[in-house]
């Protein structure tokens, strides 16, 4: 072969590369085509299979499957008979066959073209040859997505993810397909939060390596979108939607697959917005697109059928079923001539047609449907009795799986509610057992904070009616199991990711100290980047920023890839973290008794837990005392959440007429039912109560609600209203779940010698001490200083009373001869609280907080600066406790106060409960921990704190059975609610978590 002829056929060869990576796959084969020819004829075997791969990667791309196997099957023999069977090549043969084969939903032929491309074995190992087997490891992982394998297409795809980082670029198109390959797979698993940034850094790496207009930013665009949607965040989805129709628009035929794909997604947000002619029109445009024989490439009938199948749902959501069931039903039977009777697009049709049928009050059809499609999505599941439920495989997960037990369960229940049939009911409280159990393995199977925390929230209307089925159960047929059920569904929603936190924390000691250090550094490093994206943000540095969460991204993959390891290598530490007995009744009331002393009847207890979970529709309070439990179920106002805030804004109003009016409407909903048994406050005969919030309660401060006749008159004076801690110490915690285990763990540090740590900055605007007093001074006492949380430095007032609150705190320790160390100013520093806070029992922090609500973790409370913090380039970023950073204290105390503006304060979650500053506390150590409600005044403030740590030390000589914080919390609370000039919002902000 001439050589200029070599050289222009390998230019050929090149430029059909170029023309591949355009996306111009036609133009790309007719120069294959003639590069074929020539190395065939001058037996270029090397080249000749290397072109033949190329030309099945485009036919591949043109979905011409035959021509593909045909062309891969020829390259493969051109690999055996001339002895290239060793080199790389076969390994992409492989792939592409496989791929082939999947055109045409030939799976078992498709994995086993990719096992084959595995089991080449090569001469040498080279870079090309890593790729190469990326490639296949990528495709194993797509088959174990049609299968349903999601762990399993996790592994192969961070198998393929690993080898594309060994060859060394961080810009590769195969790297950015590798990413977005496991962003699928997090968001067939409903881990959006996981999958969300996988497919932006997939989107960052092919705007730098690819085209304009290239097909790929469209995907990308389109699954960034399609997570937004599926967390709910349609507008934001539907402008990344847009950016996508954009690029088809400009690049593509107006009739492109593309297009219409994007047409039907937006349908789907508009559709979830409500706007139904919007999505209805979307829908129809997607249709015609597909439907399109002169279309640029071969229709796909399926998508046709998946927009009748949302047609269906667009109508049934405005009641108009009979529309609705017709677009189902063609949707259905277009699936079965395109699938078969087995796949899960059927189910996922069969489960909106149910849903359908169930608004429409046509519970049993809804029934059959649903039943169907867990026949479907379970081969192994083949029933016709639509009483049984399935036994799911502990590895199995599916999202339609999920919503057809849902509806299922929720259809028995309607029907119950309409026809009193028992044995709906039974079928109804099976259905949410088998719920409940099936999404407990799949809390377990998330591993990034975030995706639990929001795969909480997604559950939360599960485990509200699985509440109400089982609290009917119990009322209705009287089953012995029924009631501690219903109770166990609430504590499995309340502050799981809390617990699980906590036993990660003891967990840790069984690893090595060399581990532990790594996973600090790693947790440190993610830590600065998140404040410094947050400094981004607020400077609105674009390009700095992207570069940053890249940065961040890669960092917390890291940690995840290394806690994974850690789970994998230590078995005991993975055990121990994950394994979460939740408190049933038995137990904790067999807590009580221990602590009661086994008293026979309810009259006599004087230890209550009161278990709140605040539902759409209902409140659920569990009453349980050592020897008798038992469950109101409330229906729940309209203005439910209005009442808390309006009463949270009548105390910091001092408005006592709206004060007494809202505290009475919350006394007749949330206690007036418990029948609470009223006693005599003397001293240690004053009951306890344990309440445990859950959502908008978390707000509240149940110590200034009133207890009152519904006849009884009121005086108008703060001093003298019936409040329940004039009748009760109340104490507060996450769940019973938390309770019991912190009671467990607590005789670890009961015994620590008292010890008293107080830390105060108290001058926060750089004045020095005696102007700090001499503001004091003028200010007469009367306008109260708030230790607020407003964010930004110029907004800090000085807090003087806090020196005072832990100056007064210490004399009380010297007094009685305890160790006690206080630092104030510019000593009260982050640097000497981790360093010296392990060492104390009782800790106090008095300052100002901080509540960003953008990102909890970057929440806290101001210390001091250091000499080098106070100069003009300092950020409070540098003084400022962050409530990430308290998970590396390492603490022995017993009790923790954080004397702060709302320092109980944070982002809400109905599953998690408040996350804000106390919980690091918690995960740091500490067994009890008082924390404030609402910004607190300075000065009652410091008044509190001195009388609570006057009662604590009064109990000293009963140390060795335990202190009781509650008590000298509610002793404290008294002294002063009784003063003149003292309202609600001088003591009601403070709450104990722990006893």
């Amino acid at each position: 072969m001439a050589d200029n002829l070599l050289k222009q056929t390998l230019q050929q060869l090149k430029k059909a590369t170029v023309l591949t990576k355009a996306a111009h796959y036609q133009q790309a084969i007719d120069v294959l085509e003639g590069a074929a020819l020539v190395f065939q004829q001058e037996k270029k075997w090397d080249f000749y299979l290397q072109t033949l791969n190329e030309l099945g990667k485009n036919y591949n791309y043109l979905a011409d499957a035959e021509k593909a196997i045909g062309t891969l099957k020829t390259a493969l023999k051109i690999a055996d008979t001339h002895h290239l069977q060793n080199t790389h090549y076969p390994i992409s043969t492989f792939n592409s066959l496989g791929y082939a084969y999947g055109l045409q939903n030939k799976l078992d032929a498709e994995m086993r073209a990719y096992q084959s491309a595995l089991g080449v074995r090569v001469t040498e190992e080279s870079p090309v040859q890593k790729e190469a087997l990326a490639l296949t490891y990528s495709n194993i992982g797509s088959c174990h997505i049609q299968q349903r394998n999601y762990r399993l297409a996790i592994e192969s795809h961070k198998k393929a993810l690993q080898l594309h980082l060994e060859v060394g670029t961080k810009t590769s198109n195969e790297l950015a397909i590798c990413y977005n390959n496991l962003g699928t797979c997090y968001s067939y698993l409903g881990d959006y939060d996981q999958a969300l940034p996988h497919f932006q850094k997939t989107l960052n790496i092919w705007l730098n390596v690819l085209p304009e207009g290239h097909p790929h930013l469209v995907y990308a665009y389109n699954n960034i979108a399609s997570c937004h949607h599926f967390k709910h965040q349609h507008e934001l989805a539907i402008k990344q939607f847009e950016k996508a129709y954009t690029i088809t628009s400009k690049h593509f035929v107006t009739n492109h697959n593309l297009n219409a794909t994007i047409l039907s997604n937006l349908g789907n947000c508009y559709n979830a917005l409500q706007q139904f002619a919007k999505a209805i029109d979307y829908y129809q445009q997607s249709i015609d697109i597909q439907s399109n024989k002169t279309s640029e490439t071969a229709a796909f009938p399926a998508v046709v059928y998946e927009n009748y199948c949302n047609l269906g749902n667009c109508h049934a959501m405005q009641q108009k079923f009979e529309a609705a069931f017709d677009y189902f039903q063609q949707a259905f039977k277009g699936y079965q001539v395109v699938f078969g009777d087995q796949h899960p697009k059927l189910a996922e049709v069969l489960n909106f047609w149910g849903d359908a049928h169930l608004q429409k009050g046509e519970e049993k059809e809804a029934i059959d449907h649903l039943h169907r499609s867990l026949n479907i999505l379970l081969p192994s599941f083949q029933s016709t009795d639509v009483y049984q439920y399935p036994q799911i495989p502990s590895n199995y997960f599916s999202k339609q799986l999920l919503f057809a037990l849902n509806r299922k369960s929720l259809s028995f229940y309607r029907l119950y509610q309409k026809n009193q049939s028992i044995q709906s009911l039974k079928a109804a409280f099976e259905g949410y057992q088998t719920l409940v159990q099936f999404v407990e393995v799949k809390r377990q199977q998330y591993k990034a904070f975030d995706s639990k925390l929001n795969l909480g929230e997604q559950l939360v209307n599960i485990y509200e009616k699985a509440i109400e089925v089982a609290s009917m159960v119990y009322h209705q047929i009287h089953a012995a199991k029924s009631l501690p059920t219903a109770f166990n569904f609430t504590e499995k929603a309340k502050a799981v990711l809390l617990m699980e936190e906590l036993q990660e924390a003891d967990a840790r000691a069984n690893i090595p100290k060399s581990i532990r250090i790594e996973e600090e550094s790693l947790k440190q490093r993610l830590l600065e980047l998140e404040k410094k994206i947050e400094e981004g943000r607020a400077k609105n540095e674009t390009a700095k920023l992207k570069e940053l969460q890249n940065q961040h991204f890669d960092k917390h993959q890291e940690y995840l890839q290394f806690i994974e390891q850690l789970e994998k290598n230590h078995p005991d530490y993975y055990q121990l973290k994950y394994q979460t007995q939740t408190a049933d009744i038995a137990v904790l009331q067999a807590h009580l008794q221990a602590i009661e002393g086994n008293k026979k009847t309810i009259l006599d207890t004087k230890k209550i837990v009161l278990s709140y979970y605040v539902g759409e529709q209902f409140i659920f309070i569990f009453q349980i005392t050592a020897n008798n439990y038992q469950v109101h179920q409330i229906k729940k106002p309209i203005h439910f959440e209005e009442l808390v805030t309006d009463f949270l804004d009548a105390i910091n109003a001092v408005d006592i007429d709206d004060f007494v009016e809202i505290a009475e409407e919350l006394y007749l909903l949330l206690l007036q039912p418990l029948q609470l048994q009223l006693y005599t406050t003397d001293g240690e005969n004053t009951p306890q109560l344990t309440i445990l919030r859950h959502g908008i309660l978390n707000y509240l401060p149940f110590d200034a609600l009133l207890l009152m006749d519904e006849k009884e008159e009121i005086e108008e004076d703060f001093t003298e209203l019936p409040y329940l801690i004039r009748f009760f110490s109340i104490g507060y915690h996450y769940s019973a779940t938390l309770l019991l285990y912190q009671a467990s763990k607590k005789v670890k540090n009961v015994f620590l010698e008292d010890s008293f740590l107080g830390i105060a900055p108290v001058s926060f605007n750089g004045k020095e001490q005696a102007q700090a007093d001499m503001a004091l001074v003028s200010r007469g006492g009367k306008t109260k200083v708030l230790r607020s949380n407003r964010e930004g430095e110029k907004a800090l007032d000085n807090l003087p009373s806090t020196e005072n609150e832990v100056k007064a705190v210490f004399e009380l320790f010297q007094s009685r001869a305890l160790e006690a160390k206080i630092f104030l100013y510019a000593s009260a520093s982050k640097q000497n609280l981790f360093l010296e806070a392990p060492k104390f029992k009782y800790i106090l922090i008095s300052t100002h907080g901080l509540t960003n609500n953008e990102n909890t973790k970057l929440s806290g409370i101001y210390l001091a600066k250091t000499q080098k913090e106070s100069s003009t380039d300092a950020t409070h970023n540098d003084f400022l406790l962050y409530t990430s950073e308290t998970y590396h204290l390492r603490l022995q105390a017993d009790l923790v106060i954080l004397s702060s503006c709302s320092s109980g304060v944070g982002e809400l979650y109905s599953a998690e409960g408040m996350m804000a500053l106390q919980r690091g506390f918690l995960y740091a150590g500490a067994n009890n921990i008082i924390f404030t409600q609402f910004d607190i005044p300075d000065e009652s403030s410091s008044a509190l704190v001195k009388k609570l740590f006057e009662y604590i030390l009064e109990d000293l000589p009963r140390k060795h059975s335990g202190n009781n914080y509650a008590a000298a919390l509610r002793k404290a609370k008294m002294d002063l609610l009784v003063l003149e000039d003292y309202t609600p919002q001088d003591w009601a902000g403070f709450l104990l978590i722990g006893e």
